[in-house]
């Protein structure tokens, strides 16, 4: 049985399992253990892909998982002919939440944040992942552009209503976000990147725009 317990080391289960079953009948005690074993490290590793595709601070999705989901979402449209939309939304003025009530109430924000965001995703296959910092994205398959902006104004109304103290913000005494979104029919050949760039200068357009806003993606940036 020492093939087994060398092959579960190396993380091949199955074909530790394999040699169990071939031990089985000359040393069953040995084999159970060896099972028991096998299960723990399967359950280890499920933990591990888990742990490397989370968020630590918010348990949203990271941005690795928002880099493979995107993937897998963009190519499905393309062979399936659907729509695919993403929102991007930011803490207004996150930096001077931090200066003013400290990092720790910070992190805290941004907990309250991501606890909105998650709530709001309403259907399956729909994705919420901390992109980086204070911002935040959604991935939403098959959803067209009005379908975006419903979700897009449905979250910063949640954020807004959900009244978060800003000691610092110039836009009032609670937390707020500024939302860009897109949407489009994926083609084969073109980029993935395209649509994020639309909806990131979307939201850019709603920080210009005074911040605690929605904004679609304008057309030029879908068309570049």
């Amino acid at each position: 049985l020492e093939l087994a317990k060398v092959q579960v080391e190396a993380g091949q289960e199955g074909d530790a399992l394999a040699t169990l079953q071939a031990a089985k009948s000359t040393d069953p005690a040995l084999a159970l253990v060896l099972r028991q074993r096998t299960a723990e490290l399967q359950e280890a590793n499920r933990r591990l892909s888990t742990l490397s595709t989370t968020d630590s601070l918010t348990g949203l999705a990271n941005r690795r998982k928002f880099d493979e989901v995107w993937k897998t979402e963009w190519q499905r449209s393309v062979r399936e002919g659907m729509p695919l939309a993403v929102i991007m939304l930011d803490v207004d003025f996150f930096k001077r939440y931090n200066d003013h009530c400290g990092h720790q109430a910070g992190d805290a924000c941004l907990q309250q944040v991501a606890h909105i965001l998650a709530a709001g995703v309403q259907r399956a296959g729909e994705l919420v992942a901390r992109y980086g910092g204070e911002e935040f994205v959604l991935v939403l398959p098959g959803a067209r552009l009005g379908d975006a902006q419903a979700s897009a104004e449905r979250i910063r109304a949640a954020v807004q209503a959900a009244a978060i103290a800003h000691p610092a913000s110039p836009l009032g005494p609670c937390v707020t976000v500024s939302v860009g979104f897109a949407a489009d029919t994926p083609r084969l050949g073109e980029d993935p990147e395209r649509l994020l760039r639309a909806a990131d200068a979307a939201l850019y357009q709603a920080k210009a725009q005074g911040r605690n806003c929605c904004c679609a993606s304008p057309p030029t940036e879908l068309a570049a």
